[in-house]
């Protein structure tokens, strides 16, 4: 029974504990039930699919397995990136996954991170690609990035400051206009509590505000 798919022969895992294999019907069953996209590719065309990554691309698996490209599935802005990575794999170079604008069946777009691996594939190299839907992630990213923009600038406008409380542990973190209204150099770390309280308020302050700090609720500004 003929293996899906294997890695190219590495020594360093000729030693490892023998298991039982999976037969090649289990090896389907897990791969298309795997919450990722999973294809092989060869020479930028596709030569096998999971039913998970032809949903992600709005197709059939039958629909890219007609010798659909890989041009077809991925914005043209990207195509170069993933040419000039495919060729540094070939060459050896170890590669780490990397994100992609992928391109739906009905032109809509969403973003995956790539992870590729080269292996044999019926008797030829071919590369393994995984990919996972990560448009929410960049969003959340994107929309943080964009309030902290905001943040700065409103800061900067009003003269004011803030400091963000993590509860579970006590860690604060200062905006750029705090450490400006406390003369300070801004530092992306965070600090403790007790550095808070000591370095910046006055000994008479200092109770007041723990006090006022310990009957903060999450979510809610004090």
């Amino acid at each position: 029974m003929q293996q899906l798919f294997e890695l190219p022969r590495d020594p360093s895992r000729e030693n490892a504990v023998a298991v039982d294999a999976p037969t090649d019907t289990t090896y389907r069953m897990l791969i298309e039930q795997a919450q990722a996209g999973v294809c092989v590719v060869r020479k930028g065309i596709f030569l096998w699919v999971n039913a998970k990554l032809a949903d992600m691309m709005g197709c059939t698996v039958e629909e890219m397995l007609s010798g659909m490209h890989v041009a077809c599935a991925v914005l043209a802005e990207d195509l170069q990136t993933i040419e000039e990575r495919s060729r540094l794999r070939i060459m050896g170079v170890p590669e780490p996954p990397f994100d992609v604008r992928c391109v739906r069946k009905d032109g809509s777009q969403f973003e995956a991170r790539a992870c590729n691996q080269r292996i044999l594939f019926n008797g030829a190299s071919a590369d393994l690609v995984t990919l996972t839907d990560i448009t929410e992630v960049k969003e959340a990213v994107r929309t943080s990035e964009w309030r902290a923009r905001m943040l700065a600038q409103s800061e900067q406008l009003c003269g004011s400051g803030s400091a963000e409380i993590d509860l579970s542990n006590g860690r604060v973190t200062l905006s750029a206009g705090m450490y400006h209204l406390l003369g300070d150099t801004p530092r992306q770390r965070s600090m403790s509590r007790r550095a808070v309280l000591g370095k910046w308020l006055l000994p008479d302050e200092r109770q007041y505000v723990a006090a006022i700090w310990s009957s903060a609720v999450p979510g809610e500004p004090f």
